[in-house]
């Protein structure tokens, strides 16, 4: 069998390498502005620097064989279609449209150490890093023949910004700093932003930064659809037949602009939402990746199994329990803080071992990252105290619910979606709090009931939830998890819902000086001041974050677990052996 080793203290200061090296990755840039610091200027082990951060898909120096169709699991469905601007879950929409469409820039899917070009082939910053023109490729067709332009970048990413009516936009927070953006000829994109912003590049290499066709996006959008029925991209497959919810088909591109690829003929998506039947499966040949495998007993038989390549990696996901500010009991801060208290945060990891991927401790940024809050920092605050006595932690947390005015147990209850992984880290949060001065309930629905109540109806007290981040920078993943405008901003605090407090906007205020600090220590120092306030709000309380252990066929070729998720299943360079 083989194996890739894996060592938590090794990858923890390979992580943090990784964190430092995203920042400084710039492929094609002809004016580089204000970079972030070297890594030779912080104080980082050798070992980390010779591995150069994240591990690297290994080399494989196989010969690359044309033909064959990836068979692959899909087990998340539900609010399912293709629009990856108006869904943020599991399922095709995020699983499956990564291979229909490109990106401006992305990040490497085997080497998270760096991002490079890919419809943008060259950019130049100027104006002190506040404008960025970039330069498009000229040699790319949407799946329908239409010349890729300027016009249908503009229009993403005025739809991204400024959603026509009956469009629901999610990533309105990434371009929170855009000033404006221009299409001076067919090839040739500018950007305005209001300060600079050394994140920028990096957060657009997100996949969820999916260009789209005008040409067919425009009148979607007019009519309240979008693409969530239409796949036309100018990724390396596209869409060729599927039944919702069932099976999905995609063929091979035979057109797309990178030469020789992509290797496959296609790839074949079922629905087999049980993750016995997707280890079975995969020993048995019928699929090559089960992708999610949590139960301790099925990662056993895969790791015992000589077919089976493995490895254990760190990924930016996170578990927590997310308390909604503007309704009772959250809305007092100390029943927030009393949650926070009454969680044994070792406990809650011991008990998802077995079960679930989440197994490292920390707050903030992923942790071993140097932008992560410093452990010493993370202790002081009440609730992250990972040696304290718990039973004293609980007594506190009592205490601060009368003080509250709350008599006895605080009755409250979760939503969650009938997701395995959902349901087991809700029932292991439900078991803790219940420890304490809460009486929880569970309401299990469906998808897209869990959607309407976090995003249409806002009637979640509370949700327990699994939080795959999109980015690896400073910008986009804590933009995206713990700020006002951000995409996780389940328990709506700040500005946005329009129950500002003081302490809202200094945070607001805070992101955005950081967001363009040049000066790395400097910028770091108010990421730390950032995390540090932002947790002492209790607007998340993070249970753990993930170390997943990734199974696939040994007749796969050029595939590699990313620490973003999703970007494993992006197929352009995945062979098969025939």
């Amino acid at each position: 069998m083989k194996k890739f080793a894996f060592n938590p203290t090794r990858v923890l200061v390979a992580v943090s390498a990784m964190l430092l090296l995203v920042g400084i990755a710039c492929s094609s840039t002809e004016e580089a502005v204000a970079p972030a610091a070297p890594v030779t200027e912080v104080s980082i082990p050798a070992a980390a620097v010779e591995t150069k951060g994240y591990p690297r898909m290994p080399a494989d120096d196989a010969v690359p064989q044309y033909g064959g169709t990836l068979n692959l699991p899909e087990f998340a469905v539900g609010k399912s279609h293709f629009d990856v601007l108006q869904h943020d879950g599991d399922g095709p929409t995020l699983d499956q449209t990564l291979n229909g469409y490109n990106l401006l820039v992305r990040l490497d899917p085997y080497d998270a150490n760096a991002y490079g070009p890919e419809l943008a082939e060259r950019w130049v910053w100027s104006g002190a890093g506040t404008i960025l023109t970039l330069h498009l490729r000229q040699d790319v067709n949407w799946h329908d023949g239409t010349p890729f332009t300027s016009a249908d970048v503009a229009y993403t990413i005025e739809r991204m910004i400024n959603p026509k009516e009956g469009i629901i936009s999610l990533r309105k927070g990434e371009w929170r700093q855009l000033v404006s953006v221009e299409a001076p000829d067919d090839h040739t994109i500018v950007i305005v932003l209001k300060q600079a912003q050394p994140d920028f590049l990096a957060t657009m290499g997100g996949y969820s930064m999916q260009i789209v066709p005008k040409h067919l996006a425009s009148p979607l959008d007019d009519k309240g659809e979008g693409m969530k029925f239409t796949v036309v991209g100018t990724g390396p497959f596209k869409l060729k037949d599927y039944e919702p919810d069932v099976s999905w088909q995609w063929e091979k591109n035979p057109d797309y602009f990178k030469s020789g690829l992509p290797y496959l003929d296609g790839l074949s998506y079922t629905l087999i939402k049980e993750e016995e039947l997707r280890v079975a499966a995969l020993r048995t040949g019928r699929l090559v990746l089960p992708y999610s495998v949590n139960e301790k007993g099925n990662r056993d038989l895969l790791k015992a199994d000589p077919n089976i390549n493995w490895v254990q990696t760190p990924q930016n996901r996170l578990f927590s329990l997310v308390p909604s500010v503007d309704m009772a009991p959250f809305d007092d801060i100390r029943v927030r803080q009393a949650a926070a208290l009454t969680i044994d945060h070792n406990a809650w990891i011991e008990a998802s071992r077995p079960i679930l991927p989440f197994i490292l401790k920390g707050a903030g940024f992923m942790p071993g990252s140097p932008w992560a809050l410093p452990m010493d920092r993370l202790t002081a605050i009440p609730g992250y105290n990972y040696g304290a006595d718990i039973v004293a932690e609980r007594a506190k947390a009592a205490a601060l619910v009368k003080e509250a005015g709350y008599e006895g147990k605080v009755k409250l209850t979760l939503i969650e979606p009938t997701f395995d992984y959902f349901e087991k880290g809700a029932l292991i949060t439900q078991e803790q709090l219940n420890l304490g001065p809460f009486d929880v309930d569970i309401e299990f629905v469906e998808f897209p009931q869990y959607v309407a109540a976090i995003e249409d109806t806002r009637t979640n007290q509370a949700v327990v939830h699994s939080m795959g981040l999109k980015f690896l920078t400073v910008d986009g993943s804590i933009g995206e998890c713990c700020t006002s405008e951000g995409r996780r901003n389940f328990g709506r605090w700040g500005v946005k819902f329009d129950v500002p407090r003081d302490v809202d906007r200094q945070l607001d205020d805070l992101f955005n000086r950081q967001s363009r600090e040049l000066d790395q220590a400097a910028r770091m120092d108010m990421v730390h001041d950032y995390e540090e306030l932002f947790l002492q709000q209790y607007y998340h309380i993070v249970l753990a974050y993930a170390a997943g252990e990734s199974f696939w066929s040994k007749k796969l070729h050029n595939y590699w677990p990313h620490m973003l998720s999703y970007n494993s299943n992006f197929h352009e360079v995945a062979w098969l052996e025939q």
